[in-house]
């Protein structure tokens, strides 16, 4: 589930043919569920151009192995596409990266929203970053969504409490999704694999 599937462990898992399927990860050979990232990105641009934002930022997950692109990545490749198809550049000093946890997200969005040039909006790539940002611009004393506009990811019980926007990530249908692709794969055995692709939705929320 969400990290690739490594060369060794996927060679263990076919020389033993034993049956899995990927959940947010796909690898050749194997049936895999997932979401489109950088589609959730493309959501986000999309909602917050609509509402007339000009201005943006970027706060997402320090990623400690370069070796893959993590789902944070994805999510704001198709962020900053999407602002690019409508004329919009992303600059480079308004992307912040953090540890996760909420105190790590609050100090890295404080940073970037003290910032004389503060974006006007500001996309945070799950919905513990966003908290952290919701929490960082009331202690600079920014009106969310009066003095900034702020979107999230994920759709957590943390998201719905704040009334932050955000995308909905169908987890649950993830799981029967992937438990049912399990079963047919240990009844009939070894067949074409299979990708499944979810859809996310955005929910617009006080937050934008």
């Amino acid at each position: 589930m969400s990290l690739p599937l490594e060369d060794h462990a996927a060679r263990r898992l076919t020389d033993s043919r034993l049956p899995a399927v990927l959940v947010d990860a796909r690898r050749d050979g194997f049936d895999s569920v997932h979401t489109d990232d950088a589609d959730g990105g493309r959501l986000v641009a999309e909602h917050l151009l609509e509402r007339g934002y000009h201005s943006f930022g970027f706060l997402g997950e320090e990623q400690m192995s370069q070796a893959y692109q993590s789902p944070g990545q994805r999510r704001l490749a198709g962020f900053r596409t999407a602002l690019a198809s409508a004329g919009h550049r992303l600059e480079a000093e308004r992307v912040r990266h953090t540890p996760h946890g909420l105190e790590q997200a609050t100090k890295a969005a404080k940073e970037l929203l003290a910032s004389p040039d503060r974006p006007r909006a500001l996309f945070a790539a799950d919905d513990t970053l966003a908290a952290g940002a919701l929490r960082a611009a009331g202690s600079l004393g920014l009106a969310v969504p009066g003095d900034l506009a702020l979107a999230g990811f994920d759709d957590s019980e943390l998201a719905r409490a704040l009334e932050l926007t955000t995308v909905r990530q169908p987890l649950e249908e993830s799981g029967h999704t992937a438990a049912d692709l399990l079963i047919q794969r240990i009844t009939h055995g070894p067949t074409a694999t299979r990708e499944t692709t979810l859809k996310l939705e955005l929910l617009p929320r006080h937050s934008t």
